[in-house]
């Protein structure tokens, strides 16, 4: 018959604790995690929504509140209620979608120092279909041009993160308080402004006639957005 196998070559013996005992696992486990996917991340606004925004803040501006936002998952109306150099601004928050929000996050920069600002909490997250109100105290502190802005950052469980800035509805011209004077009254008031330097008068000669027609017309053509 044939001759008998040879006896097989024992195994190589296992060291645990060799100069790297963590290096690889004699248990089969990986020696280090599965790398994390990427966070997705939700399309950009589109041009058609950036416009809209722009739209939606005129209107607000001048009608103490309305909608400011909508990227088709959260939606983000106002309500402004200014008297003198106080303002209560507040922000309604809305999730369109059946999925959650989470890491919401709202943040507020004004690098002009128009106002000063106390913002009230505001959870991080918004249930499927579900509100949040915010609001926001301030005062205006000086005149001064641009307005605040507002930044709105979350994670949409569909769609991905977004991150997306506005403009709040609050100019330094939302704080004027309009009264209503007589002539005589109104011209107390003027003559009283008597100290240096509150009070300019500057005589221009344009080289051409001024046909008031033409300037009603120019300031029409006039558009914030």
């Amino acid at each position: 018959g044939s001759p008998p196998a040879p006896p097989a070559a024992p195994a190589p013996a296992v060291d645990l604790f060799g100069d790297d005992p963590f290096g690889s696992d004699p248990f089969g486990a990986p020696a280090a995690p599965a790398t994390a996917h990427a966070q997705k991340t939700a399309p950009p606004l589109n041009p058609n929504q950036i416009a809209q925004h722009k739209r939606w803040w005129v209107a607000a501006l001048s009608a103490n509140g309305g909608p400011l936002y909508d990227d088709g998952t959260l939606q983000v109306a106002s309500k402004t209620e200014i008297r003198g150099s106080q303002c209560r601004l507040t922000l309604f928050y809305q999730n369109q979608s059946p999925a959650a929000i989470n890491k919401l996050k709202v943040e507020i920069k004004d690098p002009s120092g128009l106002i000063r600002s106390e913002v009230s909490p505001l959870s991080d997250t918004i249930a499927g279909l579900g509100k949040a109100t915010q609001t926001i105290m301030c005062e205006c502190l000086k005149p001064v041009a641009p307005g605040p802005t507002v930044t709105i950052s979350y994670v949409d469980t569909l769609a991905g993160s977004r991150n997306n800035t506005l403009d709040l509805p609050l100019v330094v011209s939302s704080f004027n308080e309009p009264i209503t004077l007589e002539g005589t009254d109104f011209l107390n008031r003027w003559n009283a402004l008597s100290g240096p330097g509150q009070e300019v008068q500057e005589v221009l000669k344009p080289p051409y006639p001024i046909v008031p027609a033409q300037i009603h017309a120019a300031l029409q053509s006039v558009s914030l957005v």
